[in-house]
């Protein structure tokens, strides 16, 4: 095993599979490296703040360490997205809470096994996400299912305050059709400023950023089918 203070450039006779290994408590990172280690697969401890060796090839993956408590893991994933912006994540450690499992997805982790699952589950994600993959253990899907279901129910609920007015819900409608800014316009007989007024108002109450993500979100609503259309509230033809 080495540290980052006795790094040498690799040998060709090195094992392919070579994992940077970084984090929190040294000795547990230590054992774990002990534990992990094959001739097809090893690994170089890098506890340090700095920025990983020029003289090693550049990891494709990193096995991030969050061994204690008040380890800002956000702070190290972000780091290390920095100095590896190809790398894939693999977080191994304390078992953490629903925001922060999504958090540090966010932030570019591939992989999340927790400190007590078996040490066969880290060697599984390891290989997974070089493979491509993401490695799920039944904790941490049930985490990931759970929060979709709960921003799913969110975007429901504020699906049914949109109130937009009949002129608007005509527009969102030939906007769904296919029809360009012009086409509709002249299908109305409006000026084409108009148009683009009307959509703009659409999406910043759905909250989008573009007029088709716009027509999605609508859809997905359940607003988005003429003979819907009268159970909205109407507004001004204009």
């Amino acid at each position: 095993m080495r540290s980052d203070s006795d790094r040498t450039t690799p040998s060709t006779n090195e094992a392919e599979d070579r994992t940077l290994v970084r984090g929190g408590d040294r000795l547990f990172m230590e054992a774990l490296i002990v534990a992990l280690t094959t001739p097809q697969h090893s690994f170089v401890l890098d506890s340090s703040s700095g920025n990983v060796d020029a003289e090693i090839p550049p990891f494709d993956v990193v096995l991030l360490v969050a061994s204690v408590r008040d380890m800002d893991v956000a702070a190290h994933i972000r780091r290390t997205r920095r100095q590896l912006p190809h790398c894939k994540i693999v977080l191994v450690g304390v078992r953490c809470t629903q925001e922060e499992l999504l958090t540090y997805i966010e932030h570019g982790v591939h992989a999340y096994v927790s400190g007590d699952e078996p040490l066969d589950n880290v060697a599984h994600a390891l290989r997974g996400v070089r493979e491509g993959k993401t490695f799920c253990s039944q904790w941490f899907a049930g985490r990931v299912f759970a929060r979709v279901a709960e921003l799913s129910s969110g975007r429901a609920e504020k699906a049914t305050t949109w109130r937009l007015s009949a002129r608007e819900q005509e527009i969102v409608q030939l906007v769904a059709d296919g029809l360009s800014n012009k086409e509709i316009a002249t299908s109305l007989n409006l000026s084409e400023f108009t148009v683009k007024n009307h959509i703009y108002r659409v999406m910043k109450q759905v909250d989008a950023e573009t007029q088709h993500e716009a027509v999605t979100l609508i859809g997905a609503g359940h607003h988005l089918r003429r003979e819907d259309w009268h159970g909205l509230s109407s507004g001004s033809a204009d």
